[in-house]
């Protein structure tokens, strides 16, 4: 299926917004922490949103600076669809200084 680059344009618009939202909201609330563990927290919000993230022993433990923890957290998280283990220890991977993927799943 091919699409219009109109709607690809807007898709793409959509998506940067989504993402500078999810970075504003991060950047917003906690601080303190390494590019790694930002990129981390960011992915973790653009996909799950803040409120369910708020919820999770991952926020608990980062607004509580248990920073060791939380990439274990991170892979408690495993609900969804195909590729989301992947996601999840490329985002654990994230929090502990490793690069950022080029490809999350």
């Amino acid at each position: 299926m091919q699409y219009s680059s109109e709607t690809q344009a807007q898709a793409y618009a959509q998506l940067q917004a989504d993402y500078n939202a999810a970075a504003q909201w991060v950047n917003s609330n906690v601080s303190g922490l390494n590019t790694g563990q930002l990129n981390a927290l960011i992915d973790l919000d653009f996909n799950m949103g803040p409120t369910r993230l708020q919820r999770h022993d991952v926020w608990t433990d980062v607004t509580s600076g248990n920073l060791n923890a939380v990439p274990a957290d991170i892979m408690t998280l495993l609900a969804g669809g195909p590729g989301i283990a992947t996601r999840r220890a490329n985002e654990a991977s994230m929090w502990n200084g490793g690069p950022i993927p080029k490809k999350c799943y």
